[in-house]
């Protein structure tokens, strides 16, 4: 069976095939000029046209038939993956025939780098080779301006607004934002925690004024302490806040004063021996414990008891 060659007669573009185009009368230029659509509205076609003749193995055209064809594009001169394809049913008049890639399949995108290659299948045969590159037509190079943020136009402000659901989360950075813009309201409660706030950087002005700081608030006291007494102050100031503290002088006691200890004062089982000083227990000290006349303070094997002053052997 003969092979199936192609011609490439004409180009590719992304426009529709050729058609003959009238001027419109004087009269008619008010009325085209009122119904000329925006911009916005264009709708471009995501299409191909493609022109070529089909011919056998010795260069004769075909017979004049439907044939099906395979169109496949890939970002390579050979080999690769094809990203786009489409297979369609074409007639030939003299070998020659005409179609729109993307009619089955649309075009959505073309490689970024320019590189884009077509291949062609006359099925079931063989795919043809080489492929064929696609490039731009002369004033399609003018098409590149629309596809280009530099030449767009800014407008400021942006309407509308950029909402909160078109920003993407970690998008808006601490050099995004502008210094001095960030107020009390737009902190979350609680937001600010301690590992957030500097070392050092908290002044008297940063609190309210009646605010008072346990254990370490001295300011009250400062004031009025004495140098040497400013530390003793401090160290119990968050005992002393709202009270009279000279109805709580007598309460305490100075450093050195003299039978100021009572015995309410002594935690049970505080006075332990080393606290009592050699040869400062007299016998007037030491509690009877039962003792009767004549005994005398024995030890029983566990503690010391009160018992008889016996001459023998257990006689201490």
């Amino acid at each position: 069976m003969a092979k199936y060659f192609f011609i490439f007669s004409l180009f590719f573009f992304f426009v529709f095939g050729s058609q003959d185009i009238s001027l419109p009368k004087s009269e008619d230029i008010a009325f085209l000029k009122s119904e000329e659509p925006k911009t916005d509205q264009i709708a471009i076609p995501l299409l191909l046209n493609y022109q070529g003749k089909l011919t056998d193995n010795v260069g004769n055209p075909v017979r004049d038939s439907q044939y099906s064809v395979t169109f496949r594009l890939f970002p390579v001169p050979s080999g690769g993956v094809a990203f786009w394809s489409e297979t369609q049913t074409i007639q030939t008049r003299g070998g020659l025939f005409s179609t729109f890639l993307g009619s089955v399949n649309p075009i959505t995108s073309l490689p970024i780098d320019g590189n884009c290659y077509l291949e062609m299948q006359v099925n079931p045969y063989q795919p043809m080779t080489p492929r064929i590159r696609i490039v731009s037509v002369g004033y399609a190079y003018i098409a590149k301006k629309a596809d280009t943020a530099n030449y767009a136009p800014i407008v400021r402000p942006i309407t509308p607004p950029i909402a909160t659901d078109e920003i993407q989360d970690n998008a808006v950075t601490s050099a995004k934002i502008a210094n001095g813009t960030i107020t009390s309201v737009d902190i979350a409660e609680n937001a600010v925690t301690t590992t957030h706030i500097l070392n050092g950087t908290i002044i008297r002005a940063d609190v309210a004024s009646n605010f008072k700081a346990p254990y370490c608030d001295t300011a009250d006291y400062s004031q009025v302490a004495k140098v040497v007494d400013s530390a003793r102050v401090a160290g119990n100031s968050y005992r002393l806040q709202g009270k009279d503290t000279l109805a709580l002088s007598a309460k305490f006691v100075d450093e050195g004063q003299a039978n100021s200890i009572t015995n309410t004062m002594i935690i049970d089982g505080a006075v332990t021996t080393t606290k009592i000083a050699d040869t400062n227990v007299t016998m007037s000290k030491i509690q009877r414990a039962g003792a009767t006349i004549g005994q005398v303070i024995k030890w029983n094997g566990s503690q010391w008891v009160p018992a008889n002053d016996e001459v023998g052997v257990s006689d201490n």
